[in-house]
């Protein structure tokens, strides 16, 4: 396999872009939603404090994980455990590494 992002903490969720060069990561173990550049390896923090249940170190039940995904429009999902809630953010992708 070849590593195409480095340095997660807790990854859980993935989404591509549209394009299919950019993938969408649910970084669990910082609340955060990530972007990554397939092509370089470049990875974008999109938000932060999203409130996810903390990661427990070698045990991960199914109903914690959270999750991202990508509407037909760029609209992009992720649902947030600990607060009960659906985010949507808006597509603001470009190309630009």
């Amino acid at each position: 396999p070849k590593t195409v992002a480095s340095g997660l903490v807790g990854p859980e969720g993935l989404a591509l872009r549209s394009g299919g060069n950019r993938l969408l990561v649910v970084e669990g173990g910082t609340g955060s939603l990530k972007d990554v550049h397939l092509r370089s390896g470049k990875v974008k923090t999109i938000a932060t404090g999203l409130e996810f249940q903390a990661p427990v170190p070698g045990f991960t039940p199914t109903h914690w994980l959270n999750d991202v995904e990508v509407d037909a429009k760029g609209g992009i999902y992720v649902n947030a455990d600990r607060a009960n809630v659906i985010f949507k953010f808006d597509d603001d992708e470009d190309d630009d590494e």
